[in-house]
């Protein structure tokens, strides 16, 4: 008896299991062999993928980056054991099915390559991963993130250092060369307008939002006029304030205050960030979900040079326009995720 992988299983296991599904009904049914292999030979070549962001997924609950994949498989199960049940010698709903299978790999193909970025994610993980770490050795030593004087945490010519650091480029970003031309120049435009300090950044998942922020944080450019006041903080679904407050203050190596409320925890933020100039301020806020306006807004100070870049999946029309990612081309994607492989393949 076939069954299908549980939803909430790990993502390896579930493509595992419908491979297993594939190879079953292979060795029952010849007539949609050529089709199926196709399929298992596509879900094969993504497993070491698969493998690697199953990994990091358990590091963190994330997990809306995967759960539309997941029910893509779960639907291709039930597809492949519908064709189980034909008779071999069925030919008139052959072709009927046989466009339905190559429907279903092309999806599984297109959200993976195209729509899942599933390298970029990846590395958006392994970015995140490297925060958590340097967060817990910091609050495990009782140290400030930077112990040679200069506020912000950044150590010389050895780049970002700090809880709210820019995550590193694992990748170099691909077809996000005009995204980076554009919004670099907003970012190096002095204007003090509050319609113009937030600039925000959106579309669908995958899109590379993230790394074109991270490209913006590293681009020499933009560090000569930021310098070390450069900050880089994930909102995610459940924002919490007082967290990115708190991880504000351990970042520029102060102690922090007991506040008596949210309105005073803003009132001292807005104070240290005033205290750390001249240089601008850029805070980076990224993965911020629909209804977080009024977290931006608190975040919103009237002080000279500071900017705000906020990348979501969605549009903030309070916060002024959006700047609109286009997806990947195909072929950006594919270069991508060649480069992805290459990438693990010199750490094996």
């Amino acid at each position: 008896m076939i069954s299908s992988a549980a939803l909430g299983a790990g993502l390896e296991l579930v493509f595992g299991n419908f491979i297993r599904i594939i190879l079953e009904v292979l060795r029952g049914n010849a007539l949609f062999r050529k089709t199926l292999e196709d399929l298992e030979d596509l879900l094969q070549s993504f497993l070491p993928s698969i493998r690697r962001m199953d990994s990091l997924n358990r590091e963190f609950d994330r997990p809306e980056e995967i759960d539309g994949l997941k029910d893509l498989i779960k639907k291709g199960e039930a597809l492949v054991i519908k064709c189980s049940k034909i008779h071999k010698n069925d030919y008139v709903r052959k072709p009927f099915y046989i466009k339905k299978l190559t429907k279903l790999e092309e999806s599984i193909r297109r959200y993976v390559i195209t729509t899942l970025q599933l390298y970029q994610s990846s590395n958006i993980k392994e970015g995140l991963y490297e925060v958590k770490l340097i967060s817990t050795k910091i609050s495990s030593l009782s140290i400030g993130a930077y112990s040679g004087g200069n506020v912000g945490g950044m150590s010389g010519k050895s780049g970002f250092v700090g809880v709210c650091s820019p995550p590193g480029l694992k990748i170099k970003p691909v077809g996000l060369e005009i995204p980076l031309k554009d919004l670099k120049e907003k970012l190096l435009k002095d204007d003090d307008m509050p319609q113009l300090q937030v600039i925000v950044v959106s579309a669908p998942g995958g899109c590379g939002k993230s790394t074109l922020a991270k490209a913006l944080c590293h681009d020499t450019d933009v560090y000569d006029k930021y310098k070390s006041n450069i900050f880089f903080v994930v909102v995610s679904k459940s924002p919490n304030l007082m967290v990115i407050v708190q991880g504000l203050f351990q970042h520029l190596n102060q102690m922090e205050p007991d506040f008596l409320s949210e309105k005073d925890a803003l009132n001292q933020l807005e104070n240290l960030l005033r205290s750390i100039g001249p240089d601008p301020i850029l805070l980076v806020l990224d993965d911020v979900w629909s209804g977080a306006e009024p977290l931006v807004e608190k975040l919103t100070f009237p002080i000279p040079g500071y900017k705000i870049l906020v990348t979501s999946r969605f549009e903030f029309p309070l916060l002024g326009s959006s700047y609109k990612l286009r997806t990947l081309s195909n072929a950006d994607a594919i270069t991508l995720f060649q480069m992805g492989t290459h990438t693990d393949q010199m750490k094996m």
